[in-house]
């Protein structure tokens, strides 16, 4: 039979909760902060400008500083685009229009070549003629049984060790 909360747990007066108190020595807030509080050293990190500035002067001054950046670099691609040569005309080369003989003919020197480069006859065949496809086929079953043996043996042997 389960037990009531309060006997597993205790009565929850008997429970004090500590509260972890905040410390609020890091948190400056806008009134604390004064012209006297502002960096007055040239060597700081952030310049004094940025922070008397209002947000929206700041994206204005970032969007100033784009469009001035856009503004130079089509410049400089213009002035790349002067010293680029333009071509007055593009140039292809003239087709060759032969017939269908002079094709054919060209296709037959073509093979007569290759079979010249590798010194083989133009009706040559090569294959195993003597060799019949039921032989094949009883040496891929031999061999595949030779495997099954011996992939058997590995597993029971595997077992054997395991026990």
């Amino acid at each position: 039979m389960p037990a009531p909360l309060d006997q597993a747990f205790g009565n929850m007066n008997d429970i004090h909760i500590k509260k972890k108190k905040k410390s609020r020595k890091d948190v400056i807030y806008p009134q604390e902060l004064t012209s006297s509080s502002m960096p007055n050293d040239t060597d700081s990190f952030f310049p004094v400008q940025q922070f008397q500035k209002s947000p929206h002067q700041i994206k204005e001054d970032q969007l100033k500083r784009k469009q001035e950046e856009l503004e130079n670099r089509e410049k400089m691609l213009q002035q790349q685009m002067q010293h680029v040569p333009k071509q007055e005309k593009q140039t292809y080369p003239e087709r060759l229009v032969i017939s269908d003989n002079d094709w054919t003919a060209f296709k037959q020197y073509q093979e007569e070549r290759y079979n010249q480069a590798n010194k083989r006859p133009i009706n040559s065949v090569e294959g195993f003629v003597n060799m019949n496809d039921d032989f094949n086929d009883v040496l891929l079953f031999g061999l595949l049984g030779v495997f099954f043996l011996i992939f058997t043996d590995y597993i029971y042997k595997l077992g054997k060790k395991s026990y």
